[in-house]
């Protein structure tokens, strides 16, 4: 068994290797604009069912910012008229394995819908491989990462080893300084994601639920107290809409039992 400190250095030299490659073909390991959300209305789309139903595509539409996650763009076509046709930002785990991890990317289909920037929101030193190894097969795309301190902040309190990708991206949106903020399509594994997120084995709610603690590495409970938690931190200082899944979600369940 090797030890974690051995581990450690192992992760550090495969990505420092990374960065080596980057550095050859001239791409620059760089963090978000921080400002990029300043003023802004936004709205971001998650991949469950509940994001069929908050408002019309061409509302979606007129929003300064759309956001979504992992696979999401590439199960959009034919759902245009109920969650949009653009997306703005992409958060993306850099993991393209399509069931475990956030899909396959497809340069195309995010030119097509106008994506201006691929955001990777990890700090977890045993996962920088995935981002430097699509910032390499894709060096067309604008792909950036989180400054770590949302990353790090945000693990102190996780009961879980790894926040999940939408968990991670929520709690950028909560401490952002956009003007107003709608969410949808988060139910935190309670129900179905939309189709053609993740394959149909794995759609339903108690699937999701499964896949998602599978590995050990996320807490769909915890995240859902995390939320929670910086939700309502964060009310007071924006306007924050939430869809009518994840509201009856947070009253009906009461802090102690999350």
């Amino acid at each position: 068994m090797f030890s974690q400190n051995f581990k450690n250095r192992y992760y550090k030299l495969k990505n420092l290797w990374f960065q080596i490659r980057m550095w050859g073909v001239g791409l620059r390991d760089e963090t978000v604009d921080e400002n990029i959300l300043t003023g802004k209305k936004v709205i971001i789309i998650g991949p469950a069912e509940s994001s069929l139903h908050y408002m019309s595509g061409e509302e979606i539409d007129k929003y300064d910012i759309i956001i979504r996650m992992n696979n999401a763009p590439f199960s959009l076509k034919g759902k245009e008229h109920l969650i949009g046709s653009r997306t703005d930002i992409l958060f993306h785990c850099c993991s393209e394995d399509p069931i475990v991890g956030g899909g396959v990317i497809i340069p195309e289909v995010l030119f097509q819908q106008k994506v201006k920037q691929v955001i990777y929101p990890m700090d977890e030193i045993s996962l920088l491989s995935h981002y430097y190894r699509v910032r390499l097969k894709y060096s067309g795309l604008n792909i950036s990462r989180l400054p770590g301190s949302y990353y790090w902040k945000l693990k102190q309190n996780y009961k879980g080893n790894i926040p999940t990708t939408g968990l991670q991206t929520l709690n950028y949106l909560l401490h952002s300084d956009c003007k107003e903020l709608h969410i949808t399509g988060f139910t935190f594994f309670t129900t179905p994601y939309i189709e053609g997120y993740k394959p149909e084995a794995y759609r339903s709610g108690e699937k999701a639920f499964e896949l998602a603690i599978s590995s050990a590495t996320h807490d769909p409970k915890d995240e859902l107290r995390l939320f929670r938690e910086i939700y309502l931190k964060q009310m007071n200082t924006k306007k924050i809409f939430l869809d009518e899944e994840l509201t009856r979600i947070l009253q009906q369940i009461p802090p102690s039992s999350i």
